[in-house]
This record gives C-alpha cells, structure tokens and sequence, in this order.
C-alpha cells in the first residue's frame, strides 16, 4: 500500500489500514514520526493559547489555586509558593521550556508504556508471539488520532474562551464544574477516543490473530477502567 493510499485509509477504511500495518515488516518510522507529530503540534498549539488572554488567565488561575491549596495543607511553605508562581507562570520561558522537555519524555513513556500492558495481555491472555515492536509500532501510529484531536480541542477553546472546552458532550455542559465528577465523565463521550479505540482493537485483533469481539471488549474494559480511576481522583482526560 503506498503512502497515498494508507493516508486514505487511516481516515476511511481502518480494517484495511490495519492489516497493511500488522502484516509489514517492522518499521521504527512508523510510530517516531506520529509521537514526534503529536508533540510538536502539540506544543505549537499550546503557543498559539497563549496570546489568548482569556484562556491564560484561567491557566493562571488553576496554578495559584493549587499552589495555594498546598500552602493551606503545609504542603509548600509561603516562599516556596511565591516561587512556584514565578516559575509557573504560563509563558515565561523557564515553564514554556520546562513544559516541552516534560511532553517530549512524557509522549514516548505513554508509547512504550501502554504498548507493553497490550504486548504483557496478547501474550498472557490470548498466547500471542507478537513482538513487542510491532506493537509499539500499532500504538504510535493512533499517535496521529491525538493529534487531531489536539488541533479540534485547541480551536474549540480559542472559540469558547475555555480551557475546559473539548470534542465531546461536555461541550454541551458548560455550566458544570469542570471539576466535577460529572462533566469529567462527559468529557470521556468522546468521538476521538472511540476512533483511537476502535483502530487499537482491529489492530490488535490482527497481530494476536484473536477475534475483534475478544480483543475489543478487552481494550474498551481497560480504557473504562482507566478512565473510572481517572474520574476517581479528578484527573481530566481530553
């Protein structure tokens, strides 16, 4: 399949593009360019809120009410605080800087991490031989359906003045806590995270040679799991 055509099926024909992937020799470009893509267009988006007052202010904001929650609880004493608030102003240069070099170790760590729970369950659960670079490989390449996801996010932002804006129902709620257990599980209906889903479980399907059901059931069950913890502890997701 060349380069035209897996392009037109990432986006239209995701059973297609997924054997074309599984059924390759490994290839380490194909996961390095999506995690490098995610990460520069993320940080450049980042770039682009920043001249949006609105959205600054409510990034500024959310810092000093955690720095002051931590000076409340003596985790962080008075000084330490109003250090915090001088490095961790959005964009000053040491916390633009401090923030890329974070996303850059962050992205890879997720890639092999999450690569290794999929790899440690086809290999325990369904007796799959299925190298783990292949699955790294599978993993990296939905890398590019977060970074679309990215660019939507950061537009619906810009457009709502929010930070907590998303491409998902929690865009129809926006008169509840961001914090709230509520609209962090609204933020979880999210199409792109089905997308992303649905790509991982044919592929997955495909390389441990398992039926899609099987596979599919298992990596929707991990991600509710996951996002159950997430909601939990008051983690936001997308």
């Amino acid at each position: 399949m060349s380069t035209r055509e897996r392009v037109i099926a990432f986006f239209i024909a995701p059973a297609r593009f997924c054997a074309d992937v599984c059924d390759s020799p490994y290839i380490e470009i194909d996961w390095r360019i999506p995690v490098t893509v995610f990460v520069v267009v993320t940080l450049i988006l980042r770039q682009a809120m920043l001249t949006n007052p609105a959205l600054t202010g409510q990034m500024q904001a959310k810092i000093t009410e955690e720095i002051n929650a931590a000076v409340t609880t003596s985790q962080m004493s008075q000084e330490e605080a109003d250090q915090a608030r001088t490095f961790a102003t959005p964009g000053s240069t040491p916390f633009e800087v401090f923030l890329a070099i974070l996303m850059s170790i962050a992205a890879p760590l997720l890639l092999f991490g999450l690569s290794l729970i999929y790899w440690l369950l086809g290999r325990v659960s369904m007796g799959s031989e299925t190298p783990y670079a292949k699955v790294v490989e599978l993993v990296g390449i939905t890398f590019f359906v977060n970074t679309i996801e990215a660019v939507v996010t950061a537009v619906l932002m810009n457009a709502t003045g929010s930070v907590a804006a998303s491409p998902s129902l929690a865009l129809a709620a926006p008169a509840l806590d961001p914090e709230s257990g509520t609209f962090l599980a609204l933020t979880l209906a999210n199409p792109f995270r089905v997308w992303d889903l649905t790509l991982m479980s044919i592929g997955l399907s495909r390389l441990f040679q398992r039926d899609l059901p099987k596979v599919a059931v298992i990596v929707f069950t991990l991600w509710i799991v996951w996002s159950a913890a997430t909601i939990i502890v008051g983690i936001r997701l997308v």
